[in-house]
């Protein structure tokens, strides 16, 4: 869910340049967010979901908790959750998810006691046990790419979804009536194709054309939040108001990441590995007895959210027994009038594609954002000529994939150096590298162009070098390597040597 989603909030330039409505139809949101202290300027520590939600469960960024993927890392083990530290406390644990394994695959719900899939489920718990202190973690996943748009119907069918879409638009047929939703589509050619194929697609060469997409795409994106408030949150909402629990307990609402432009296909909207200020800004609204509905403007992150609620239910200390840095900060003392104070938050996007212990996943995007607007981005490799030569085989060709432009096969970029080795020495593959595999390093003032469009790149003879090194010295030591799953543990020699080397050169804490 985009930050602009909500009603309330006052930024809506993103609606504005590409002429859109800039108000929706949410009346059950609207009327939950007057309840609310609202943030306008929340962070997610990443554009997907695999990594931002460890870091808002844990309080700690990936170098601590380990995960960036759903397919090969999972959470360390001595690293706590808000679950396993509110369970500790006394508390009942529910997880109230549709598609429960796109988190507990992570290792982040271990301590649950129950794992509801509906929501008359979990109002017909609360009603019959209202007396257990409980934790519900109520997961979404009714927003979500890819979006498409039906030509005509009535408002409820064009918000229906990707059935009616395709049935009607393109006359196409279901390939498997199993699937749910339907990823896979025959068309009348006879050609099987994704859903995602056909949202990527582009209606045409001409910028109009693609801009008109583009449209339809954030259209459907915007039907889609209109019947997410009437069809889900809304009935959702009636029933839980009625309750005791509600009107005496905390309510978070916040989304993951947010949505924004794809990089590479400009007419559609998606979310990924990429930190533009549109994906990663997210909605955020707290709800406690004794607090003050308000708006705040202060920069926050996620990952607060894990110690304000250990605060908020008295349980503040748990995280001074954890033994590991916990880089979120409560926001208690906003939430009571006062101010934040934290200067700059930690953005990054991995590459994941069949990776393993032998082929790790490769970061792909960096940033550093501050509180006045500032944001440091770098896309690239980080090898440096003296690492190179420090790294012996096989180290040196894990690092380098680990380490090099994420949207490179790494296991490709292994197989290449290996055969470029056997014409070329050492210093020629660096060069060679360099030459190849660029970093781009940017600098941005979010504040004042939040659309990104006036990107100034760096360069090591530009006047603002000197300042971005400094963030980017900082942005290296912010980095380490993803804990990747156990049933890769074949090589863990070989893994405890590759760290030990990049402990020291900085990378691991």
């Amino acid at each position: 869910m985009r930050f602009d989603c909500l009603n309330w909030h006052p930024e809506r330039r993103f609606l504005k340049a590409l002429e859109l409505f800039t108000q929706h139809d949410t009346p059950n949101l609207d009327r939950f967010s007057d309840q609310c202290v609202r943030f306008t300027r929340c962070l997610s520590p990443a554009g997907y979901t695999a990594l931002s939600v460890p870091s808002t469960l844990t309080g700690t960024y990936a170098r601590t908790h380990g995960v960036v993927d759903f397919t090969s890392t999972c959470l360390r083990d001595h690293v706590q959750t808000l679950c396993s530290l509110l369970r500790s406390g006394g508390y009942r644990i529910v997880l109230h998810s549709a598609k429960s394994s796109i988190v507990t695959d992570l290792g982040l719900f271990a301590d649950a006691d129950l794992t509801l899939t509906s929501d008359a489920e979990l109002i017909r718990l609360l009603r019959t046990e209202p007396g257990v202190p409980t934790l519900v973690y109520s997961h979404f996943n009714d927003l979500h790419a890819p979006y498409v748009w039906l030509e005509s119907g009535t408002p409820a069918e064009k918000a229906a979804g990707y059935d009616v879409y395709l049935r009607l638009t393109y006359n196409a047929r279901r390939a498997d009536p199993g699937e749910d939703p339907p990823f896979h589509f025959v068309l009348p050619s006879g050609r099987r194709v994704s859903l995602y194929e056909l949202r990527d697609q582009p209606p045409g060469g001409n910028a109009q054309a693609l801009l008109g997409h583009l449209r339809r795409q954030l259209n459907a994106y915007y039907c889609g939040l209109e019947k997410f408030d009437r069809l889900r949150f809304g009935p959702l909402l009636r029933e839980l108001s009625r309750l005791e629990q509600w009107r005496r307990g905390i309510v978070v609402f916040y989304a993951d990441h947010g949505e924004a432009q794809r990089p590479f296909a400009q007419w559609s909207i998606d979310h990924g590995a990429t930190g533009e200020e549109n994906l990663v800004r997210t909605p955020l609204m707290i709800r406690a007895p004794g607090l003050r509905p308000r708006q705040v403007n202060d920069l926050v992150g996620l990952i607060d959210l894990t110690p304000t609620v250990l605060e908020l239910v008295g349980l503040g200390t748990a995280l001074d027994e954890v033994g590991y840095e916990v880089a979120g900060r409560s926001l208690v003392p906003v939430l009571r009038g006062g101010r934040h104070g934290a200067q700059w938050y930690w953005i990054e996007g991995w590459h994941f594609a069949e990776t393993s212990l032998s082929n790790p996943p490769c970061v792909k995007y960096r940033a550093l954002r501050y509180a006045d607007g500032r944001k440091y981005i770098l896309f690239g490799d980080l090898i440096r000529r003296e690492e190179y030569e420090a790294l012996d085989e096989p180290e040196f060709a894990t690092y380098a994939a680990t380490h090099t432009y994420g949207t490179r096969p790494t296991r490709w970029f292994r197989q290449r150096i290996a055969t470029l080795r056997q014409t070329h020495d050492r210093a020629a593959i660096i060069a060679m590298l360099r030459r190849e595999v660029r970093q781009f390093r940017i600098c941005d003032n979010v504040d004042q162009d939040l659309l990104e469009e006036h990107s100034q790149a760096v360069e090591p003879d530009s006047q603002r070098w000197p300042e971005y090194q400094v963030q980017l010295e900082k942005m290296l030591r912010l980095t380490a390597r993803p804990n990747l799953r156990p049933s890769d543990s074949a090589d863990e020699v070989t893994r405890a040597r590759v760290d030990q080397r990049l402990r020291a050169l900085g990378y691991i804490a």
